[in-house]
């Protein structure tokens, strides 16, 4: 399972994907119908080197917790893997107000991509007002920096003023709110839908 785990992550880094625990997990269920549990992949990948080791968590009153000061300071976003009823893979794009957790956009596509980004992005500007701040993690999607270059939404961020932030790479919690948004997404989707519309349409 070692080798299929380092396989997976090797192959959604090369194609800008989210290559944490959680999307190899969905790839491993996809292939097999099951799959080891999510701190079993964190276990391997730390023991293969492919993420950073973390030290043992302080206890609860010792922990910070780490939020934008105001609504619209920063909007976290990312995007999920969901299955359809046919067994196909798509993508959902989240986009979350770090200060108040607010969902600004849920929009399932078969595929994400950095035009598409934009568009959603521009429709939620347009309804909420323009952040001061992004949080994304480094897909392509988002951010064309480890290719030296810049793709659309960096342009449209760079036109509109916008601060673009970016996690680090292998390192997750800086995107815990969305991260945990997309746990609670899987969660309550209550029944499997035949495209992404349908999925969309279940979103209370």
């Amino acid at each position: 399972m070692h080798g299929e785990i380092f396989q997976l992550r090797q192959e959604l880094l090369e194609k800008g994907l989210d290559a944490g625990a959680q999307s190899i997990q969905f790839y491993l269920i996809s292939r097999h119908a099951h799959s080891p549990a999510l701190s079993t992949i964190w276990r391997s990948l730390r023991d293969q080197g492919l993420v950073q080791h973390q030290p043992k968590k302080r206890p609860i009153a010792y922990r910070q917790r780490f939020e934008a000061d105001q609504p619209n300071e920063t909007w976290q976003s990312d995007f999920t893997h969901v299955k359809l009823a046919n067994g196909q893979d798509i993508e959902v794009l989240n986009f979350l107000d770090d200060h108040s957790r607010l969902l600004l956009g849920c929009q399932a596509h078969y595929r994400v991509t950095a035009r598409i980004v934009v568009d959603d992005f521009m429709k939620l500007v347009t309804e909420f007002g323009a952040p001061c701040s992004t949080l994304t993690d480094n897909g392509l999607v988002f951010t064309a920096r480890f290719r030296k270059g810049k793709n659309a939404f960096e342009y449209l961020l760079e036109s509109l003023g916008i601060e673009q932030k970016n996690s680090r790479p292998n390192h997750p919690q800086t995107q815990g709110k969305i991260e945990c948004f997309h746990q609670t997404l899987k969660r309550k989707i209550y029944r499997p839908a035949e495209n992404p519309c349908q999925l969309s349409g279940q979103r209370n």
